[in-house]
């Protein structure tokens, strides 16, 4: 017969992971991002790509100079 003394040990390793893994969850919720967030991202990356189209045409870079 098991004796219960010999699974305290085990039942304090398997609390003390479950609480580490717990207490991580809520710092990997605070590090997703929005919606809004990746929107403005991407739009920026289309304005800077239009105004580097811009700068690169002669009739512009005439109308600068």
């Amino acid at each position: 017969m098991i004796k219960h003394s010999s699974f305290r040990p085990l039942a304090a390793v398997l609390a003390a992971a479950h609480l580490l893994l717990v207490v991580q969850a809520p710092v990997a919720q605070a590090a997703m991002i929005g919606t809004p967030e990746v929107l403005q991202s991407q739009q920026q990356q289309v304005d800077r790509q239009q105004l580097l189209a811009m700068l690169d045409d002669h009739g512009v870079q005439d109308k600068l100079a």
